[in-house]
């Protein structure tokens, strides 16, 4: 019993982590100073409240919803292609700009996918 609650604990503080991402997805365009691209900010906002949304259902209940962490993996992925698919990563008017919107992305999707996983495999195994 004490190691289903010690996953438990592990896969809610791991979608907590995941709700700090998604909170940093949503100010990082104004932070970072791509606010000004528009592709970029939007996509960041709008999956940073996903993010935000799905991990705290996770973390409330972290013995339910598992394929919400799932999701969370999908979202981190598309964090990772949304760059060269909505073309905000070459942007030869505003490199840099682009530039920091693409590494953000793909490092915030790397931390998403990974605390998701985590968060996932901890409550199967818990099952």
């Amino acid at each position: 019993m004490a190691t289903d609650a010690k996953r438990r604990g592990n896969a809610q503080a791991m979608s907590f982590m995941n709700v700090i991402a998604g909170i940093w997805l949503v100010v990082a365009p104004w932070i970072l100073g791509y606010s000004d691209v528009s592709a970029a900010l939007w996509n960041d906002v709008v999956v940073g409240i996903a993010v935000v949304v799905l991990a705290g259902i996770r973390a409330a209940s972290p013995a339910r919803f598992i394929p919400i962490s799932w999701a969370n993996v999908l979202l981190g992925i598309w964090l990772i292609l949304a760059p060269f698919i909505l073309q905000y990563g070459e942007l030869t008017a505003a490199a840099v700009v682009g530039s920091v919107a693409l590494w953000n992305d793909i490092v915030v999707g790397l931390v998403v996918i990974t605390l998701a996983v985590f968060s996932a495999s901890s409550s199967e195994r818990s099952v």
